[in-house]
């Protein structure tokens, strides 16, 4: 658990570990084997699923699905994560919990970052954080 915590940003919003019921989640990413590979393990947890492998597709997907959670790779094609992070933000407000997931490490773009997401971890990605995380 300390791990967990360790991983977790500062500023971010903190999971309560007593939440059990499974989320809406919207997995961004145009790897395809990570965001399917992401999306089955989150079903698995029991969390409700919708993959899209760009940024114009996931806002569509999004005013459909209704998501309560988003994770969202930078490098994506049509919009960058960061667009699609903040067009989510407007529509859905501060209850949508933002995720940044990216191959990207450096503190420039960690820090370009915060205005939008709520978290931020660099692949390859700690699943345990990620469930962690949605059990709030």
């Amino acid at each position: 658990m300390d791990g967990i915590r360790a991983q977790l940003d500062a500023g971010g919003k903190e999971p309560d570990p007593r939440a059990s019921r499974g989320r809406r989640v919207l997995v961004v990413d145009d790897n395809r084997d990570i965001a399917l590979s992401t999306s089955w393990l989150l079903e698995l947890e029991g969390h409700q699923v919708q993959t899209s492998f760009d940024g114009l597709d996931a806002l569509k997907v999004a005013s459909r699905f209704l998501p309560e959670a988003a994770l969202i790779d930078v490098g994506l094609p049509g919009l960058n994560g960061h667009e699609v992070a903040a067009r989510l933000r407007e529509q859905f407000g501060e209850d949508l919990l933002l995720v940044l997931i990216t191959a990207y490490n450096s503190n420039d773009r960690r820090d370009d970052s915060k205005p939008a997401f709520d978290h931020y971890f660099v692949k390859p990605l700690d699943f345990a954080v990620i469930t962690e995380l949605l059990h709030w």
